[in-house]
This record gives C-alpha cells, structure tokens and sequence, in this order.
C-alpha cells in the first residue's frame, strides 16, 4: 500500500475523472493494473460512442436520399430496413431481431421501437417534427436533394445539429 502511495510513477493518460482515481490511487495497490482497466473500459464507451454516431448519420443519409428530412420528418422504419442500414453503418451483419436490440442499445433519441400496421420497426423523429404525424418510408430514393442533401436548407427551420446538445458529427 505505500508503495502505491509513494509510487513516482504515473500513468501517462488519465481518464475524465482525474480527482476521483488520485483518491482511489492513494488507496489501491497496484495503481498502474487499476489505471490499464479504466482506461480500457473508457475506450470501450468511447467505441460505442462512435457506433452511436455512424448509425446515427446512416440513418438520416438513408432518410435524405429517400426525400425526407431527418430533422423534420417522423417517419417508419421498418426493421427489416433498420438492420440493413445498421449493417451499412457498421459491417456487422446481424439477424434482424438482434440488429433491433444493438440500435435499441446505442441510445438514439431520434429513434424509438414503433409498430405500424402490426409490423415492427421504429420511428424516426426529428427535433423539430413539431405535432406532424408518422408517415411511411419511402421506398425509391430522391434525385431533389437540395444543397447536398441538406433538406434543411430552404425550410427556414434549425437543423437538430445546430440546436444545443444534440449529439452530431
């Protein structure tokens, strides 16, 4: 234990709770083993950081390229088609069932487990969709897509990555 305490040293990186491990370092022998497993558990929440955000920018580039507007729309996926573009996203080819539960997972606030018609799938809600009701996705993709996709552009309406706290690349 004082060895731990005395121990010159240090971890080269440290993780986003710096207070928090000096204390639990002073305490805990050995201090560098401790330090190897937060920061492998901190990279490991950072990889699902980052499959959060690509599935969540396939997502709304497979609604652009179908004529929607992710930031307005509130559309139906089924899930079917959800564990395709999840599969694009990621290159992990799932069965869809378990694909559904990965996205169910990544925690994104556009998307919610829907059911229409008695089919599954989810519904993409867009932060400014107001009161509009869900309308189903469109199945052939659209060739008017203006400045780049950026549907938002001639809405006059704020899109989501512009309004604060909303996660985006």
């Amino acid at each position: 234990m004082t060895q731990a305490r005395n121990a010159t040293e240090r971890p080269r990186k440290y993780s986003r709770w710096p207070d928090f491990e000096n204390e639990v370092m002073r305490a805990v022998d050995p201090t560098l083993k401790i330090m190897n497993v937060v920061l492998k558990r901190q990279a490991e929440i950072d990889d699902d950081d980052e499959e959060t955000e690509l599935v969540r920018t396939q997502f709304r580039d497979e609604l652009l390229r179908r004529g929607h507007d992710p930031d307005t729309d509130w559309v139906f996926i089924p899930s079917k088609t959800g564990a395709d573009w999840y599969f694009s996203a990621t290159g992990e080819r799932k069965p869809v069932n378990s694909a559904s539960r990965r996205i169910n997972t990544l925690g994104l606030r556009e998307l919610t487990k829907s059911r229409r018609n008695g089919s599954p799938g989810w519904a993409w809600k867009g932060c400014n969709t107001g009161m509009r009701r869900a309308i189903e996705l469109k199945r052939f993709p659209s060739h008017e897509q203006a400045d780049n996709g950026d549907a938002a552009s001639n809405t006059g309406k704020v899109p989501c990555a512009q309004i604060e706290g909303h996660i985006s690349d």
